[in-house]
């Protein structure tokens, strides 16, 4: 096993032991009734949310029952509740919980617009209830994922370094703060693609970056993307660029000039040795693929 593969191995088998905690308790709710364990979670959600403007005006308290919640909150979609939203997006506390919104999310639908959604602590903790248990499942299961680097993608670069009219943040500063403070460092180690790459805006510049540092990776283990138009786009421009890439690759170089300058010109890091080899593999598979026919592009 070779160095590099070995501190992959490790780095993840730390990042793997911060999951536990979240996996045990999973298990355990996963063997009790299920019905305890929604109404636990309806509690807790309600004791964030008292004292806030949407729960007085649906008359809702920490020892709300369930019943009670039925009866006083109706279903809605996301218009319904886009003026609270927007309450929040303009600085406004307490509107729908009384913890304090950290950042937006930004999300959309198959048949809806873009949608903003306030994050909190409180629901980073509930994603990591979900997210840890689903994490450790994976890497046990899937052999084939240790000793390389993943690309993990929750915040596009489009997205990220915007503020609301509050200016409360939009997306991740970095995707890794997205699995927490323990798991942060570690996931760091782990990422194919700098996260420093949304230092260099929302052109087309970080998508080539993203795709040439992608594309380097021999030993890519697994991509994770909760945006999968992105990554439809992001194929696109491989097959647009190719030649730009292949030339890239080639080189050891990074030259992405032809689409504009960067907001951050040091594309220094972006640099690498020489890969001829990985170069004629993305000739052969575009080519191939634009043909018509199966192509594969793999180490």
């Amino acid at each position: 096993m070779s160095a590099s593969r070995l501190v992959c191995s490790f780095v993840q088998g730390a990042w793997m032991g911060t999951c536990l905690a979240e996996a045990m308790s999973f298990r355990r709710a996963a063997n009790g009734s299920l019905k305890s364990v929604q109404a636990n979670v309806l509690r807790e959600i309600l004791e964030n949310a008292s004292g806030s403007d949407f729960a007085r005006q649906h008359g809702l308290t920490a020892i709300t029952s369930v019943k009670d919640f039925q009866n006083s909150v109706p279903v809605n979609d996301y218009d319904d509740l886009q003026p609270f939203v927007q309450r929040v997006a303009e600085g406004c506390p307490n509107v729908f919980s009384r913890e304090k919104v950290l950042m937006f999310e930004e999300t959309s639908g198959t048949t809806g617009g873009t949608r903003l959604i306030p994050y909190t602590k409180g629901l980073q903790q509930s994603f990591n209830r979900a997210l840890h248990p689903w994490l450790l499942d994976l890497y046990t299961h899937a052999s084939g994922l240790w000793g390389g680097p993943a690309y993990w993608v929750v915040t596009p670069g489009v997205a990220a370094g915007r503020h609301t009219a509050g200016g409360i943040p939009i997306g991740f500063a970095n995707d890794s703060d997205y699995f927490g403070s323990w798991a942060k460092p570690l996931i760091g180690l782990l990422m194919a693609v700098s996260e420093d790459v949304k230092k260099h805006g929302s052109g087309q510049v970080w998508r080539y970056l993203t795709a040439l540092s992608l594309l380097r990776r021999a030993d890519l283990r697994l991509i994770s993307l909760w945006n999968p138009t992105f990554f439809t786009a992001l194929i696109r421009s491989i097959d647009e660029w190719s030649e730009e890439l292949a030339s890239d690759l080639h080189n050891g170089s990074c030259s992405p000039g032809f689409l504009g300058s960067s907001p951050d010109g040091n594309l220094e890091v972006y640099r690498s040795r020489p890969l001829p080899d990985r170069a004629l593999r993305l000739k052969t598979a575009v080519t191939a693929l634009r043909a018509g026919r199966p192509a594969e592009f793999s180490a």
